[in-house]
């Protein structure tokens, strides 16, 4: 895993929220992998979409903002492509999450899927 994710998750206070209540579940962090499917396969990016759509309206007017095309933003948000502690900041910063939502908002991995 990038070495940024660890310092992300470390600022946010090394503890997510119990994100059972959202039906979605924490992420495994292996330190000192780097397989972009292993970062990136299956998480949720379902309560990230739902703060898009309540501070931006669309995902377009939200890519804008970012300084980003929004087929970079799609590819985000499907899992395509790993976002960047840079972007994270970012985007934290537009929607209004405090750093302590971090862990919620970009590293919840979606229940059900198992990796391959």
């Amino acid at each position: 895993m990038p070495s940024y994710y660890n310092n992300i998750i470390q600022r946010a206070g090394n503890s997510p929220p119990n994100a059972a209540k959202d039906g979605h579940k924490p992420v495994e962090c292996r330190v000192g992998e780097t397989s972009e499917r292993t970062v990136n396969a299956y998480m949720s990016y379902a309560k990230l979409r739902g703060k898009i759509r309540e501070k931006f309206a669309t995902q377009e007017d939200f890519a804008e903002a970012m300084g980003m095309d929004r087929s970079t933003l799609s590819l985000k948000l499907n899992s395509k492509s790993e976002w960047s502690r840079i972007e994270i900041e970012k985007a934290c910063y537009l929607l209004g999450i405090q750093i302590e939502e971090v862990y919620a908002y970009f590293f919840t991995e979606k229940v059900g899927n198992s990796q391959q």
